[in-house]
């Protein structure tokens, strides 16, 4: 019990007490000064509680002198002494709840009046035969002891307490030279591993024969872990201390989804595992928040998730409620894992705590990313909490406070009121019900946000008779799908527009009017597909064991240009004529850059590639090419970390976007020329392939 809460209830005893006292004095004629002066006494305690005046051990022994004092008071006028002991002996035990030792000197002076004024005073002990004696003497022998036996255990209690105390204070020091320990070690770790990681692209970056080059590659690779490993001991420390600092500022969430799938789909490596983003593309656009903060909760729960999942699926379901101040982003992760223990999971987020079930074997770590995850979300004012069952996987799930910087949807489809999107996933491919049941529902909610007419089909035949009898303008289907019926799909390619979601691995082959994206799919990169981006039609098919990145061709049909014009003469300081020079630069130079990217990321020159990213980051987005500014931004980010698993998921999307902004402003500059190859400067790919 609090000492608040112990003293309301002393408070409170003690008016209902008094307020009987009162109306008993009043009807049984008793002096008329007991009321007035009693009510002094109910009104000092509560002045004193309401206003804590001093300290606790002031309040104590003034609450148990007026207590007592007003116990005397009714002593006078009662005449029963067995009465008088049983209020008492009351008294002394609720008094006993306030943990003062020191209130036991009163009580005993209490004591000694009340066994004065009844037998010399008030005559009103019974002493009249033998039996008489001996019942008053154990009376008064029991109220001593009901005194004594609750100062033995207000003492004992004290004790108690002060033991308590030295081990809280214990702990804390132990907390803290934990911390201590911990971030020490982190430093200490830290310079080494850099060396690591610089030695290894220094000695890269001069050649070597291949034998001792995939060594240099393990070495830096090696680095870069451990480089992770110490951040998040940095990370844990300083969130256990309480240090962690929050950065608001303006962001998107495309690039952090593009980075913890970037991770996700390193740490994978050959695992039967399916990733899945489902992302709502009506959240806003821009949010203000720690972007770092958010990045490092997501990965946290994706890793964990991707860790202890060998086959099946783990999804990444992103969506937000509007609130007054904004919005609340929920972040869930699910996975088709082992899942977890009931009894396990009320110390899941605590440090270094793993929660292996079945016997599974240790797979690495240093168990502290939950326990990040949870720090983080903590910070941020919002919660974390986890459903799982052993054998049915697990979902983890985390929701924030988020300010809205821009309302205006993170993906849209231009000329979504004309579109209609028939969509095939075979519903019996699907060794895992919950993978096909979210991989289903991941589909139904981006066409649905994208605020599209959509039907979902779970056979070819259905798919056959309804683009048969209705009228569709899109289909959406997987490479498993297509390799039913190449054909009828070749053939229904020249009525309508297909996008077609493959692994990026070894493609299938496909032609006519199909758009392919790479998974995972998400609403990110099916907006741009369907509104006629990705790899547009007749700009060369994906062949078995080519994966280069498409040409540039002939620009894609697209209803939203990728170059936001009023934009870029804004950032001349609306010239045009300044803009129009800027963009036949940036065009003259385009070839050049795109084959010194090429060239440095075939010779994994990462350094020499950054730097390149740069320019091309700093030059779109001075164009008003955002869309490609910030793809390039999150590669440059990736180079500068060394995500080599980031950059060769996604560099082929930004040369092929890169290729049709130029196509664009190519288009423009040539006119009718558009039609007849590329323009005098327009980019295309170099020869050779991209790397895998």
């Amino acid at each position: 019990m609090g000492k608040r809460a112990a003293e309301q209830i002393i408070v409170v005893i003690y008016s209902v007490y008094a307020l009987a006292f009162m109306f008993a004095s009043t009807i049984l004629g008793w002096p008329g000064w007991i009321t007035p002066i009693t009510s002094v006494g109910v009104v000092t305690l509560w002045i004193v509680y309401l206003r804590e005046i001093r300290d606790y051990r002031f309040r104590s022994l003034l609450y148990a002198a007026v207590v007592l004092a007003t116990f005397v008071l009714y002593n006078t006028q009662e005449n029963s002494f067995g009465g008088i002991l049983t209020t008492y002996c009351a008294a002394v035990v609720v008094l006993s709840i306030l943990d003062i030792p020191e209130i036991v000197i009163p009580e005993y002076v209490c004591s000694v009046l009340l066994i004065a004024y009844h037998g010399l005073i008030a005559d009103t002990i019974p002493l009249a035969t033998v039996q008489e004696k001996i019942r008053s003497a154990v009376q008064i022998l029991c109220l001593f002891a009901v005194v004594i036996i609750t100062h033995h255990l207000i003492k004992k209690h004290e004790a108690i307490n002060r033991e308590t105390r030295q081990m809280i204070e214990e702990l804390q020091r132990s907390e803290q030279d934990k911390r201590a320990f911990l971030s020490e070690l982190a430093h200490e770790f830290s310079g080494p591993a850099s060396a690591m990681v610089k030695a290894g692209e220094e000695l890269l970056s001069r050649e070597p024969p291949h034998s001792v080059e995939q060594g240099l590659h393990g070495i830096r690779a090696a680095g870069q872990g451990l480089l992770r490993r110490i951040g998040d001991v940095q990370d844990f420390a300083e969130l256990e201390a309480g240090r962690a600092v929050l950065t608001e500022q303006p962001y998107q969430l495309a690039p952090i989804i593009h980075d913890v799938i970037g991770a996700a789909m390193a740490e994978r490596g050959e695992k039967e595992l399916e990733l899945i983003v489902d992302c709502d593309p009506r959240l806003p656009r821009v949010l203000l928040g720690d972007e770092q903060k958010l990045r490092r909760a997501m990965l946290s729960l994706v890793s964990n998730a991707v860790k202890f999942t060998q086959r099946g699926c783990v999804a990444l379901v992103i969506s937000a409620r509007a609130e007054q101040y904004g919005v609340n982003l929920c972040v869930k992760v699910k996975d088709t894992g082992a899942g977890i223990a009931q009894e396990k999971l009320e110390t899941l987020f605590s440090g270094f705590d793993r929660a292996d079930t079945d016997g599974e074997a240790r797979r690495g770590g240093i168990r502290i990313g939950l326990a990040i995850a949870k720090g983080i979300v903590s910070s941020m004012n919002g919660f974390i909490s986890v459903k799982s069952e052993p054998g049915k996987g697990s979902e983890f799930q985390f929701v924030i406070p988020q300010k809205v910087v821009d309302p205006r949807p993170t993906a849209e489809v231009s000329g979504g009121e004309s579109m209609s999107v028939l969509s095939y996933i075979n519903a019996e491919k699907a060794s895992f019900t919950e993978f096909r049941d979210i991989y289903m529902s991941a589909i139904r909610h981006m066409l649905e946000g994208l605020e599209l007419r959509h039907h979902l089909c779970r056979n070819l035949d259905e798919l056959k008779r309804r683009a048969e009898r209705e009228r569709y303008t899109h289909v959406l289907i997987t490479e498993d799908e297509y390799r039913e019926d190449p054909a009828y799909f070749e053939k229904l390619s020249g009525e309508l527009r297909i996008v077609l979601i493959h692994s990026g691995e070894a493609a299938t082959a496909v032609g006519g009017a199909m758009t392919a994206i790479q998974k995972p799919v998400s609403a990110l990169s099916l907006a741009p597909a369907l509104s006629g981006g990705g790899q547009p039609p007749g700009a060369g098919a994906l062949r078995e064991g080519d994966d280069r990145p498409p040409a540039p061709g002939k620009p894609p049909v697209r209803t939203r240009p990728l170059i936001d014009r009023d934009k870029g003469i804004q950032h001349m300081g609306g010239s045009r004529a300044d803009y129009e020079e800027v963009l036949q630069v940036y065009l003259d130079e385009g070839r050049e850059v795109f084959e010194e990217i090429e060239k440095r990321y075939r010779a994994e020159d990462w350094k020499n590639y950054v730097i390149y990213v740069h320019a091309l980051k700093s030059n779109s987005l001075g164009i008003g090419a955002e869309e490609l500014g910030e793809l390039a931004r999150a590669l440059e980010a990736a180079g500068k970390a060394g995500d080599t698993a980031f950059l060769q998921a996604r560099h082929g999307e930004m040369m092929a976007l890169y290729g049709q902004v130029l196509a664009e402003i190519g288009g423009d500059a040539a006119g009718t020329q558009g039609d007849a190859g590329p323009a005098e400067g327009r980019a295309r790919p170099a020869e050779g392939g991209e790397r895998a």
